[in-house]
């Protein structure tokens, strides 16, 4: 049996989204993520915090497409994806990065806040589509029979 490589945090954007291209033209976009703990100290009862800043990086072309164009320094998302460590020779040392990786089909992320003020006053100048009920707007035919469970149960199991 494998092991399984799943993490999931909350956080929030300590930069705007780096988007690039890979040669091959596919996106990729870099993230670097708060993920914050607060805690009272049992001594002093002071309030403590530790931070982790976490490095993302994201290949799937569809969170790249929504990471550029909807998220900011200061955003606050959710974000599932694997765990991956690399290194690389910095001054003749080597250096151990772990980043989170959400690929196209091992990752997602959830933006937790709402619209910004940005956003809200765009939509606000937009006419908002309005849903109609009558037949002919959704496409109904008056000849369409009306369900009718019939309120027989006897036929389900439990």
């Amino acid at each position: 049996m494998s092991d399984l490589n799943i993490f999931t945090c909350t956080g929030r954007l300590g930069a705007d989204p780096e988007c690039r291209k890979f040669p091959d033209g596919k996106p990729v976009v870099s993230l670097r993520v708060a993920v914050s703990e607060q805690w009272k100290s049992r001594d002093t009862g002071e309030k403590k915090e530790n931070t982790l800043w976490l490095p993302v990086t994201i290949t799937s072309e569809g969170l790249c497409r929504i990471a550029e164009a909807y998220l900011k320094k200061g955003s606050r998302v959710a974000l599932t994806g694997m765990l991956k460590a690399r290194s690389y020779e910095k001054d003749g040392n080597t250096v151990w990065v772990t980043e989170l990786h959400l690929t196209p089909f091992q990752g997602s992320l959830t933006m937790l806040d709402g619209p910004s003020d940005r956003d809200q006053s765009s939509q606000s100048e937009a006419p908002r589509p309005r849903m109609s009920t009558d037949k002919a707007s959704r496409h109904i035919p008056d000849h369409a029979p009306a369900f009718d469970d019939g309120g027989d149960d006897s036929g389900i199991p439990f």
